[in-house]
């Protein structure tokens, strides 16, 4: 399976690696270039899977979530003006678009009840610590941690059938929140020094193990 992906995951490493070290190096203009690329790079790949398995709920959703995700990461790279609401509403348009596609065959295992009691308390934690330097954005922000929150929920579901595919989504999830966390903690918490590099060292895999999930049934 992984012949089918190979190329792209290679142009992928890439991308990344010049995103990565051109961020480092301060140069605005190459890194407005790469950044896009990256989540172009993982729709084309997500896209491709098409050729192989037919069109499906979860596809369109997936690779609707990538484009609009695509926006978001345009829109929060601009460093010149703060764009964080308008990213922050893609992103949750993004959540939705997930939510739909984890969410594709699920029924309710009893042992569910343990991971969304444990995300409800995390949401109520996280969010009361930056609720105060959060001012204007705090309706926004707590309707997005619930979102990505119900998109975490319904990959750990999943795993009420235990596949490759399901692996895949669970993996992407989890590092897809452990990238807003860190950007949460940068923004309305603490500074973390070159931020923006450690947040897509772990989005950008988060959205390529998504994306890869098309080529798994």
């Amino acid at each position: 399976m992984i012949s089918h992906y190979l190329p792209f995951l290679i142009i992928f490493v890439v991308l990344l690696a010049f995103r990565e070290f051109f961020t480092f190096r301060k140069k605005l203009s190459l890194k407005y270039i790469f950044t896009p690329l990256i989540t172009l790079t993982i729709i084309i790949t997500a896209l491709c899977s098409l050729k192989i398995f037919n069109i499906s709920t979860y596809s369109i959703f997936t690779v609707t979530g990538l484009i609009l995700a695509l926006v978001g990461d345009t829109l929060l790279m601009i460093e010149e003006t703060d764009l964080f609401l308008y990213g922050l509403l893609f992103f949750f348009l993004t959540q939705l678009s997930y939510i739909t596609a984890f969410s594709t065959n699920y029924s309710f295992a009893i042992w569910n009840i343990i991971p969304a009691a444990g995300l409800l308390a995390f949401i109520c934690f996280f969010y009361m610590s930056i609720k105060k330097r959060s001012k204007k954005w705090k309706s926004g922000i707590l309707a997005y941690m619930l979102a990505i929150a119900v998109m975490l929920y319904f990959a750990i579901a999943g795993f009420n059938e235990i596949s490759g595919k399901n692996i895949l989504i669970l993996t992407g999830a989890i590092l897809f929140v452990i990238s807003d966390v860190l950007i949460a903690i940068n923004k309305f918490i603490k500074k973390i020094p070159n931020s923006t590099i450690i947040v897509w060292a772990i989005y950008a895999p988060s959205q390529l193990l998504i994306g890869l999930s098309n080529y798994y049934t």
